[in-house]
């Protein structure tokens, strides 16, 4: 942390750990939110953002872990509007629905949600979406966010009886024609089209890579997780040589990331 930067605590219905507006996080642990429904919230308070909301500033090289929004939420680890969030890596988040057949309550992005500001050089990974018509288990970007040299891989969908998500976009869905996704890995999320990227503004994307085309960019690179990462099994999601653009041109700030291992020596906020 520099400087006098955030709310350690929870924020009304923004940030389940950390409300931010300016300053600086590095090198930290932020974990264990919810926000939203549940903390004192009526049934149709919208949280934003389970451990971070982030409305400014910069949060960098740091873990950002099992954050929540339990019902019509925005962001079950992290919701952006505004700053950057740069060489984070984002797991273990869940954005849910508790109400049977009602999508009036479902969440969004139970990994990232971002509104705006800038989403780069991030491992967004094993973060979970639950319940009726929930969207993106990875990022979902709308209004001007930008999603860039980010790696996007193996988050899921829980599926339960009159429960069952929105499985377009399950990876990354950019829901408005201002948000962009740039030089962003995405797969592991059903090898569909639909599943990985959404049926929306595929044009959207520039310089992706994922295991399926997307015929709407030209631009657009084909990659076998297999092969590519140095060890997609073991969850080492660095990549293992260089390839065709546009994988070669992410450069060494993003493969020091890609495996979700931040610089170390972090602080715990939680």
């Amino acid at each position: 942390m520099h400087g006098i930067c955030a709310c350690f605590a929870f924020c009304a219905n923004r940030g389940g750990v950390v409300y931010m507006t300016g300053g600086t996080i590095s090198k930290c642990v932020i974990k264990d939110g919810t926000c939203g429904y549940g903390n004192g919230n009526t049934m149709t308070t919208c949280g934003f953002g389970g451990c971070l909301y982030l409305g400014g500033g910069l949060v960098e090289d740091s873990e950002i872990t099992n954050g929540t929004v339990p019902r019509n939420g925005l962001g079950g680890n992290v919701f952006v509007s505004s700053g950057r969030l740069l060489r984070c890596h984002v797991s273990a988040g869940q954005a849910k629905n508790d109400q049977a057949n009602n999508a009036a309550y479902k969440s969004y992005g139970a990994g990232v949600c971002a509104q705006g500001g800038v989403v780069e050089g991030c491992l967004v990974t094993g973060n979970s979406l639950q319940g009726y018509g929930s969207q993106a288990a990875g990022i979902y970007a709308y209004g001007t966010a930008f999603v860039l040299n980010c790696s996007v891989v193996d988050n899921v969908v829980t599926h339960q009886p009159n429960k069952e998500p929105d499985t377009i976009g399950v990876g990354i869905r950019i829901a408005s024609a201002t948000a962009k996704v740039v030089n962003t890995i995405i797969c592991g999320h059903g090898g569909t089209a639909d599943a990985e990227f959404g049926s929306d503004n595929r044009g959207f994307y520039q310089n992706c890579a994922s295991t399926i085309a997307n015929e709407s960019c030209l631009t657009w690179c084909l990659m076998n997780p297999e092969t590519d990462f140095e060890s997609y099994i073991g969850k080492n999601y660095r990549l293992a040589t260089k390839k065709a653009a546009p994988l070669a041109e992410r450069g060494p700030s993003w493969r020091d990331c890609a495996n979700g291992q931040p610089q170390r020596s972090f602080h715990s906020i939680s």
